[in-house]
């Protein structure tokens, strides 16, 4: 995946957006945030 730049220079490709993980993620961002908190909590417990 790609990153952003940082949280003040949106670098990410069109049709993109920047999520609170530094990530280049497409469509809505709470749902892509609900999911990587997902994957992360189960990082944790794996």
């Amino acid at each position: 995946m790609a990153t952003c730049c940082s949280d003040l220079v949106h670098c990410c490709p069109h049709g993109t957006a920047c999520t609170g993980y530094g990530l280049c993620v497409r469509g809505d961002h709470k749902l892509l945030s609900h999911a990587l908190q997902i994957m992360l909590n189960g990082r944790k417990v794996a």
